[in-house]
């Protein structure tokens, strides 16, 4: 694999990475430094940061956290960006330096360190088909077999159209919940964090069901996050106290929607309609052109996807993840490695 492009890649400390990433306006949660170091310590990863500069332009065209998970006594292993690399550095085109970029990835983790290296792409709001995606299937990387999937609104229109393209029966309860006697309380604290948790653990004892990344995840996370880093929690209180509560994420150019609960007398109120058009007004205030939804699942869970298709956004599966590694014998050993943790966390959890 021959590399015809020129970079120099280098690791950076906390200070540079903050300093650096609000140029890029594909920054998001997933690539923030307290969320990465967090996700890689929870699978025994290790989280490397780096930036990518280009040598004539003198500038950095590229950020990456990557979470590297090690093979003991072999070596090698997986270099996993997750949203990443960050490459829409705000009033540059960065198409032209894709290849740059993904060069550089490829010659530092698969070339130099024998890593099978896996992406997974920040998602876009103004189109269908990830210009970093294509950059990799042409560099020889793999899209691995997934069906995830979110709904994105479109923020540049005004708050009028927006409303306009809600399903009338999701309007119709917007209406009744702006008619209740609601407060919306907004912040990023730590203790309106914890007011939130509460509604989030009877959510789960109610509904039953598990979540790969728990609410004690994300609390530790927003307690280590710099201002600028930190989700912002919103709380609806009837009779000064939380029935309903929102958790998102807003960096760069996109809002996302990350957790969400409410108690008996929040769903009777229609709390969740509240909150989500607060979200969709504060993303505008940030500035942001879209706002993500989450995963969705219409067999799996038919009646929030149901609530989410009804706000008039546009259905989008998530890019990639892609994959490349030598071939070879330690290749053969990582991917079996991780096959067999993943099966051996599958029976712990179920």
């Amino acid at each position: 694999m021959k590399m015809n492009f020129q970079y120099t890649l280098r690791k950076i400390d906390r200070d540079t990475w903050l300093r650096l990433v609000p140029e890029f306006s594909d920054y998001n949660y997933r690539q923030s430094w307290e969320f990465g170091i967090a996700s890689a310590k929870r699978v025994g990863a290790v989280s490397e940061h780096i930036a990518i500069e280009h040598p004539v332009l003198k500038t950095v065209i590229g950020m990456a956290d990557v979470r590297i998970k090690t093979l003991p006594v072999v070596g090698g292993g997986i270099a996993y960006i997750n949203g990443g690399p960050l490459l829409c550095k705000r009033e540059v085109s960065e198409k032209s330096l894709l290849p740059c970029v993904v060069n550089a990835l490829v010659d530092e983790y698969v070339i130099r360190r024998k890593f099978t290296l896996r992406i997974a792409p920040p998602i876009i709001a103004d189109t269908q088909e990830s210009p970093l995606g294509s950059a990799l299937i042409h560099a020889g990387f793999e899209e691995m077999q997934q069906e995830k999937k979110t709904i994105l609104l479109d923020l540049s229109l005004d708050e009028i159209e927006i409303r306009n393209k809600f399903h009338q029966k999701w309007r119709n309860c917007l209406n009744k919940s702006e008619r209740n006697e609601l407060n919306v309380v907004i912040g990023n604290d730590i203790v309106i964090f914890q007011k939130f948790i509460p509604l989030f653990h009877e959510l789960i004892r109610e509904k039953k069901f598990s979540v790969d990344l728990d609410i004690g995840f994300y609390e530790n996370v927003q307690k280590s996050a710099v201002e600028k880093d930190k989700f912002v929690v919103m709380l609806v209180e009837y009779q000064g106290q939380p029935v309903a509560g929102h958790v998102a994420s807003i960096l760069g150019d996109n809002s996302v929607y990350l957790l969400g609960a409410a108690n008996s007398i929040g769903r009777q109120m229609n709390a969740a309609y509240l909150l989500q058009w607060r979200a969709i007004q504060m993303g505008k205030e940030f500035g942001c052109r879209s706002y993500d939804l989450g995963g969705i699942d219409s067999e799996g869970n038919p009646g929030v996807y149901t609530f989410k298709k009804r706000m008039g956004g546009q259905e989008r599966s998530l890019p990639g993840p892609y994959q490349l590694s030598l071939n070879g014998p330690r290749a053969k050993l990582t991917h079996c490695a991780e096959k067999l943790y993943n099966n051996i966390k599958y029976y712990l959890i179920t």
